[in-house]
């Protein structure tokens, strides 16, 4: 695996960091819950959500800003977050840089729901930039791999994705197969399967807000062979 890196431009992002995530809470203020909810409950899916697979992490904006500046896409390229919840990695993404489009693919109705219901505020609100369009899609990756074909960067930090047998991430050969070569993953303290087609091009590793920053997290990204 190459080299971890650690990132050294938090203070650089910090004030466009505090600025999305004010841009961010005063969207989630305004989103009616109660029309998410049900909305919710017309969705037909009997899978229990209450699982830990389905319990998501908030990941840190600075680094997500600073993956975001390590990457430079280019303002024609499609960003996907697998996992998206209530939409922030998609909406901040869209906020900061130009896209052709930011997507967000979420299982649980109730995330997705409110992940709709921010973007509908958002587009009412001044973002930090003019705002990329976003797409929030519903359903379990496999079977929206045709919405994937074209996406030039993947983000997926879903803590509670499984791992197979040998500790790698178990979407990695359905991920592999639903992307283009030359796309760009990144994942989140769990890595792929090399096997399935993807080289390790670099480590980064930034602060977990999950642990009050008593540890790391470490985003590692990947070209897809």
């Amino acid at each position: 695996m190459a080299p971890a890196q650690t990132c050294g431009v938090y203070e650089a992002v910090c004030a466009s960091a505090a600025e999305v995530c004010d841009w961010l809470a005063d969207a989630y203020e305004c989103v009616d819950y109660s029309a998410a909810l049900e909305k919710a409950q017309n969705y037909s899916e009997v899978e229990d959500f209450s699982s830990d697979e389905f319990i998501y992490g908030e990941f840190d904006t600075g680094f997500f800003l600073d993956l975001l500046e390590h990457l430079s896409p280019s303002p024609t390229a499609t960003f996907a977050d697998l996992g998206s919840g209530r939409g922030q990695i998609v909406l901040t993404a869209a906020a900061v840089r130009t896209w052709k489009r930011c997507i967000g693919v979420e299982i649980v109705p109730i995330l997705h729901e409110l992940a709709l219901g921010a973007y509908e505020v958002v587009c009412a609100i001044n973002p930090p930039r003019a705002l990329s369009e976003c797409v929030f899609l519903h359903g379990r990756m496999e079977g929206l791999l045709a919405d994937l074909a074209h996406v030039d960067v993947v983000f997926a930090y879903a803590t509670k994705f499984p791992l197979d047998e040998n500790g790698y991430l178990s979407i990695s050969r359905i991920l592999h197969s639903a992307l283009k070569e030359g796309a760009t993953v990144v994942t989140v303290n769990n890595v792929l399967d090399l096997e399935a087609g993807f080289s390790l091009e670099t480590e980064i590793t930034g602060p977990n807000p999950e642990t009050n920053g008593l540890t790391n997290s470490t985003a590692y990204i990947w070209r897809v062979c």
